[in-house]
């Protein structure tokens, strides 16, 4: 997988060095240092992970202003002010220029917001960037599936009924009533009225099934 940065340069994850978070799960021995391309949910995770360890110095690269973009800004900072605490250096608003592997080793190059470039070296690294639909090859198009930029499959969703159909079915929604007359044995050998209360268990135009409620009249 090759993925595009900062100097139309590409990095080319191979597993073992530049890794994604299924590769993590591989890993025999815990890395000295390690580099997370990306602080959303999965990178900032895994930061935690490591830095929780103790063996592993961790460097977050965070494009963004701030880490969990998505989530709230309070929430945010105490995660930035927890990670930092456990030793995690976070490159806050960086922007990724170079990556790649250089005598067994990963070295990036970041350019700080400030405009300063800076190039670091560790054991190995994360790319944890989001990822993409694996849509490639299979001629969406051609089975009338349409996709939108990102390549995620748009859904267009209809009603389950036609609103001319709602309408007549509110009309069918109205329970009425009949009252019969029997013989209820009881002592006094009486007799009383029972309504029939009916409702429309299947509100469809074309067919309707009645349930019958008794209710004893006071």
């Amino acid at each position: 997988m090759r993925l595009e940065v900062g100097r139309n340069d590409e990095i080319t994850v191979d597993g073992s060095f530049i890794m994604t978070s299924d590769n993590m799960m591989d890993l025999t021995s815990l890395p000295r240092s390690m580099v997370i391309l990306g602080a959303g949910v999965v990178g900032c995770e895994f930061a935690t992970i490591f830095a929780n360890f103790g063996q592993t110095k961790i460097y977050l690269i965070d494009q963004a202003d701030r880490i969990l973009p998505f989530e709230d800004e309070d929430v945010s900072r105490i995660c930035s002010t927890n990670l930092e605490a456990k030793g995690v250096t976070i490159h806050h608003r960086a922007r990724l220029l170079s990556m790649e592997v250089v005598d067994d080793q990963v070295e990036y190059t970041i350019e700080h917001y400030t405009g300063g470039e800076e190039a670091i070296r560790v054991e190995c690294a994360m790319i944890s960037v989001g990822r993409v639909p694996n849509i490639l090859g299979l001629d969406l198009d051609k089975a009338g599936v349409a996709v939108n930029d990102q390549g995620r499959i748009i859904i267009i969703r209809r009603p389950l009924f036609p609103t001319f159909t709602l309408s007549v079915m509110s009309l069918l929604i109205r329970p009425w009533s009949v009252s019969v007359k029997f013989k209820v044995v009881m002592s006094s050998n009486t007799s009383m009225k029972v309504p029939i209360m009916c409702y429309p268990t299947i509100t469809c135009p074309l067919l309707c099934s009645l349930i019958p409620r008794w209710q004893q009249l006071d």
